[in-house]
């Protein structure tokens, strides 16, 4: 019974379980990459313009007047 069911299955790359979690790979893989360009692009931009990514702006006073 065994070896007629193992006859009968097809290839794993053909299995929809595999083909499945293959996929989901492939997709959070893409995700990954997708972040890891955005970020780097983001970075380098900022970088290149000299802005800065921190919260050292907070310690800064406002430099407008606001009146009462």
């Amino acid at each position: 019974m065994t070896a007629e069911v193992a006859r009968n299955r097809p290839p794993f790359w053909r299995d929809l379980r595999v083909v499945r979690v293959a996929l989901q790979l492939i997709a959070l893989v893409g995700a990954g990459i997708l972040a890891y360009v955005i970020w780097f692009n983001l970075t380098n931009n900022l970088r290149a313009q000299g802005i800065r990514t921190d919260f050292g702006f907070l310690d800064q006073p406002i430099g407008v007047q606001i009146p009462d």
